[in-house]
Parts: C-alpha cells; sequence; structure tokens
C-alpha cells in the first residue's frame, strides 16, 4: 500500500502575534531587513507590509546605501606564513599525512594537526 504524504508550511503575520498571540493571521510574504548590524527576517501579511514600508521610506529615503559586507580576506602571504606553511608540511609529510603534495593548500586537518603538536618546525 502505498501512502502520499503533504507538507504545508504556513506562514503566520509575526506582528499580528505580537499583537495578539491568540489570533492568526496569514503573511503574505517574508521582508528582510538590516538594523544597526543586524539582520532580520519578518512574515507579514499585506496590510502589515505596506504599513512597514510607509513607515520606513522616507528613512530609505533619506539614507546612504552601503555595499554589503564581506567576509574577511585572508591578510597578504608573509614570509613568515610561507615559513609556517612549509613547515606544516614537512611534519605532516613525516607524521601520518603521506599523501600530501608539495604545493597547494594544505587542508584544515593538517593544519589543527600540527598546532596540536606545537607547531614543530621542519627538521
Amino acid at each position: 500500500m502505498n501512502v502520499a504524504q503533504r507538507t504545508e508550511i504556513i506562514l503566520l503575520d509575526d506582528l499580528a502575534a505580537a499583537e495578539c498571540p491568540a489570533r492568526e493571521v496569514r503573511a503574505d510574504e517574508t521582508i528582510s531587513f538590516g538594523y544597526q548590524g543586524s539582520h532580520f527576517e519578518i512574515d507579514l501579511s499585506a496590510r502589515n507590509a505596506r504599513r512597514l514600508r510607509q513607515d520606513i521610506d522616507p528613512f530609505i529615503a533619506a539614507a546612504r546605501r552601503v555595499p554589503s559586507s564581506r567576509a574577511p580576506r585572508p591578510g597578504p602571504r608573509t614570509a613568515a606564513r610561507r615559513r609556517d606553511t612549509a613547515n606544516a608540511r614537512a611534519w605532516a609529510q613525516k607524521n601520518g599525512f603521506p599523501w600530501l603534495g608539495e604545493k597547494g593548500r594544505l587542508p584544515d586537518e593538517v593544519m589543527k594537526a600540527w598546532e596540536a603538536a606545537g607547531a614543530p618546525a621542519a627538521p
């Protein structure tokens, strides 16, 4: 016997639920926004979404757009970092990582093992 199953997700208006927890109002959309460095999402009915946009529009019109922040990039490769990589690679090839090649990025597991061993210098 085959049994079909269906899962339905119903979004409820978060603002209406906060104002009156006993009342369920269906949300029509999810709105994402940022404030003071934090990002938020809220599910709202069409009425409350319109209300939010009307309230925030004057502030948006007067504000400056800031580019999205990116994840910090690692610093430039310095002689010390190259030396650390070379030491870690030499240590790894003698301590259980013989498959490690002569070039390329070192996997995190190798760097963690090398650091756990006290980050010894190459012999």
